[in-house]
């Protein structure tokens, strides 16, 4: 077994300090092998891995030991501090928070966009990460109100799409319109009760699709700033669904059109 640091004890500084990080969202914190490998596939940046001796068997461990990130073993004592997984298989992944990208620089030319307008559960973020990761998106935008994409939930939630995808910060909703750009993209917004069907939406060059809270909906700054609204028929009489269930249905039925 190749050496590598150890630490045993939940009171060790250097454990006390990355769960502080951790917790404030200043640290991404990688739960799992299966979690891991897509991070290092995806050629994300890991700065550690800490590893019960359990787990030593990992192939994930050589991989990222090829790739320069340090391993630590640790006690599971320490993963429990670290975690919010009852089980996380012996291995967690320490990781810098990417950076938002600058609005400039989003594509004019992607099909797709997703908007992020105020949705609160990182469960929901993640699901719908996956999705549009799933359907051929790239660009995320994140709005006021969004929770972090990077938290451990929504990191396990979207399957590990987080690695793959790029995100843009808006700081106000007011600021919805400037995203037409010069191109004239199509600002859309996935709503309950106003709409059309998104079969009925042309997208002749490209298109953002805003989806709102899981209580409210998209803010009032952001609806003033669309072009149109997606609405998704629901003959059998329930009041509403699931945010990221909602937007995956719509996601993918504008990746048809988007590729028609």
């Amino acid at each position: 077994m190749k050496t590598w640091p150890r630490i045993e004890s939940v009171a060790n500084q250097r454990v006390v300090d990355l769960e502080r990080k951790v917790r404030r969202g200043e640290i991404m914190l990688v739960e799992g092998e299966k979690l891991i490998s897509e991070a290092l596939r995806a050629g994300s940046r890991l700065d550690s891995v800490f590893s019960t001796e359990d787990s030593l068997d990992s192939e994930v461990l050589s991989e990222a030991d090829r790739e320069g990130v340090e391993i630590v073993w640790v006690s599971g004592r320490i993963l429990e501090k670290l975690t919010e997984l009852r089980e996380s298989r012996g291995l967690i992944a320490l990781a810098p928070v990417p950076e938002m990208l600058p609005l400039e620089v989003l594509p004019e030319s992607s099909p797709l966009v997703l908007g992020l307008d105020g949705v609160q559960d990182p469960a929901n973020v993640g699901v719908i990460l996956r999705s549009f990761l799933a359907f051929g998106g790239k660009e995320v935008i994140l709005l006021p109100g969004t929770a972090s994409p990077f938290s451990a939930k929504a990191i396990r939630s979207s399957a590990g799409a987080v690695f793959h995808l790029l995100f843009f910060r808006l700081d106000a909703s007011s600021d919805v319109a400037t995203l037409a750009g010069e191109n004239g993209r199509t600002l859309l917004g996935l709503s309950a009760h106003q709409g059309e069907p998104p079969s009925g939406h042309r997208i002749h060059d490209s298109a953002i699709l805003f989806v709102g809270s899981e209580g409210h909906g998209l803010s009032p700054d952001t609806e003033d700033c669309l072009h149109a609204f997606v609405r998704i028929p629901m003959p059998g009489g329930t009041e509403s669904l699931n945010a990221a269930v909602a937007a995956s249905i719509v996601l993918y039925e504008l990746s048809r059109e988007t590729l028609d």
